[in-house]
This record gives structure tokens, C-alpha cells and sequence, in this order.
């Protein structure tokens, strides 16, 4: 066998599908932000395994919600770790793991680079977009920033908030805000947000977003789905996500 084959039955093996008849389908619940991110990883399992993803992309807190009540969903990407955790004390998921870490970054139109920072402090002058911290994550990490920074008060009444957070990169790149918060992973994949400048956000004004994924109850059985669980430790796993804007441990 040449070495090439070798390094493929290898491959194929660590996912447990070396035999591409037996294809199934994962059905992924993806947090807003991880969603493009999600389609990369797709491609490449789908290429690695043969088998077929689908994906569905809401706020974190919703896709909580519908788990909860019986979505059909097999693996949930959560965009923080409290309700991956959750899922497995209430008994629907047997485990969970961090796949990636968040950075948040703020952007703001027409103001330079080395103002970035300094225009919250300013008086704004247009809207400042924002995920709805109850159910989005990255929403949350933002009133975090805006409470440590002593700007909350002063800006609340301005604040435009998203359900998710590619609501509000549609408010802040369509120019219904002037200003916003938004996963750095967005920022690197729009290539939309050339006329504003970018500050990522020090780790240490908001809480870590561990990112955690948990295999559902229901596919504990499913050999697709295992695979993928498993395929998100891997080296192409991590390179993708590394790529995408995401811290990976």
C-alpha cells in the first residue's frame, strides 16, 4: 500500500468511517457567530468522511430553547459554556467540550484607527448595535465592556440590540448603527467594515467565551455523529477555527 493510502485509511479510521455506503447526516445546531466557521468544517468532514451536515444557525439562547423542547438537533455549538452545561445536568447530553474561545471586537464607521477605543467615550452621535445580552453570548460580553468602561448609562438609550450577532453586523453594515460590538471571527470573515476602524476588546473587561459543544442523548448511537464530535479535536479541526478568528487551547 502506498504511503498516500496508508495516510487516508488512517485518517478514515480515527473517524470511525472507513466505508463511505454507510454515509449519514449530522444535523449541528450552531450559535449565530459560529456559523460561517461551521460551514468551512463542514466541507472538510463532508470531504474527510462522507457523510452530510446540516446546519442550523440561531442566537445561542434560542437554540437552547428549541433543544430543550424537543428539536431534532444531534450536536450543539453553543457560543458560551453555561447552557452546553446545562443540557448535560438536565440529562439531554452526556458530555460537553470547549471548541474554540471568542474575541470581541468593537468597530465604529468613519472614525480613525487610533480614535477607536477613545470614541466610547465620546457622546454618540448615531446608534450603537449590540446582540440582546439575554440570549446571545457575545451580547453579553458587551454590556460587560460598556459597565467596566462606565459607558452604559450614558449609552444604554442609544443601543440598538440584535437577536443574534449577525443581526447585528446586518445593523452596523447596512448603517443603521454607526457603532457595535461583534464577534472577531465576523469581522475577519465579512470583508465588509473597510470604512471602520477595530478595536479588539482586552480579555480582561469581559468574561472568557468558552465556546463548549455537547453530543445530544438522542445520537449517542449515531457513528456520523460521533465522528464529528471528534473530528472538532482534531489538527484540520483546529486550523480551520484558529483561521476563523477563534482561540483554540
Amino acid at each position: 500500500m502506498s504511503v498516500k493510502l496508508k495516510l487516508i485509511s488512517i485518517v478514515l479510521l480515527y473517524f470511525g468511517l472507513n466505508n463511505f455506503l454507510y454515509a449519514e447526516n449530522v444535523h449541528v445546531a450552531v450559535a449565530s457567530n459560529f456559523s460561517t466557521t461551521m460551514k468551512l468544517l463542514k466541507i472538510s468532514f463532508e470531504g474527510i468522511t462522507g457523510h452530510r451536515v446540516t446546519i442550523s444557525s440561531a442566537s445561542t439562547g434560542k437554540l437552547f430553547a428549541q433543544i430543550v423542547h424537543g428539536a431534532p438537533y444531534d450536536l450543539f455549538f453553543s457560543a458560551d459554556s453555561a447552557r452546553a452545561d446545562l443540557l448535560v445536568k438536565k440529562g439531554l447530553a452526556d458530555k460537553s467540550s470547549v471548541y474554540a474561545q471568542g474575541q470581541l471586537m468593537y468597530v465604529a464607521k468613519d472614525i480613525e484607527q487610533k480614535k477607536c477605543r477613545a470614541s466610547l467615550r465620546n457622546k454618540p452621535t448615531g446608534r450603537l448595535a449590540m446582540a440582546n445580552p439575554k440570549t446571545a453570548p457575545y451580547g453579553f460580553a458587551a454590556r460587560e465592556v460598556l459597565i467596566n468602561l462606565g459607558r452604559w448609562d450614558a449609552l444604554r438609550q442609544n443601543i440598538v440590540m440584535g437577536e443574534n450577532i449577525l443581526q447585528t453586523f446586518q445593523f452596523i453594515s447596512t448603517g443603521s448603527a454607526a457603532a457595535g460590538f461583534l464577534a472577531q471571527s465576523i469581522v475577519i470573515n465579512s470583508g465588509e467594515l473597510g470604512g471602520y476602524c477595530q478595536w479588539r476588546v482586552p480579555d480582561n473587561l469581559y468574561q472568557p467565551i468558552k465556546q463548549k459543544m455537547t453530543l445530544l442523548n438522542r445520537s449517542d448511537n449515531n457513528i456520523a455523529v460521533q465522528a464529528f464530535f471528534r473530528y472538532m479535536n482534531s489538527k484540520i479541526a483546529n486550523k480551520i477555527i484558529k483561521e476563523s478568528g477563534y482561540i483554540v487551547n
